[in-house]
């Protein structure tokens, strides 16, 4: 990929492109499991790293933060961000959170959920789906 950034003419992209290729490449340079590969592709785009960071923040909260699925390169790419812009990451994972736990219906339980949590391990709880 920096190859072909490299051999690209990037002086002749349009300022607003290179900012949304900078952005489609989040992903997928972090896909390829190399650390800091993103940033070195943005500072080859001219950018400094951090500024797009904070400039598309609301796109890197709903795409990397909400819709958090566990992914490892997801997990990779919140690292990086904690690099470039820590302090506004860090809070925003916490009142994601927060917001999360809150909710009452993850705080309620079902008297199945309970005596199946009461059943000793290696046993079912529900003999019934057994056939007889």
């Amino acid at each position: 990929m920096l190859r072909f950034i490299s051999n690209t003419s990037v002086k002749t992209l349009k300022k607003e492109n290179l900012e949304a290729v900078s952005m489609d490449l989040i992903g997928l340079s972090h896909k390829c499991g190399r650390a800091n590969y993103w940033i070195q592709v943005v500072k080859i785009l001219g950018y400094r790293p951090e500024i797009i960071v904070q400039k598309y923040w609301n796109t890197i909260l709903s795409k990397y933060v909400t819709d958090f699925d566990g992914s490892s390169y997801k997990r990779r790419a919140l690292e990086t961000f904690c690099l470039l812009h820590g302090e506004v990451v860090v809070k925003t994972i916490v009142k994601e959170f927060c917001r999360l736990t809150s909710a009452p219906e993850i705080k309620t339980l079902s008297r199945e959920e309970y005596f199946i949590f009461l059943t000793p391990e290696g046993q079912l709880y529900d003999n019934s789906v057994l056939e007889t």
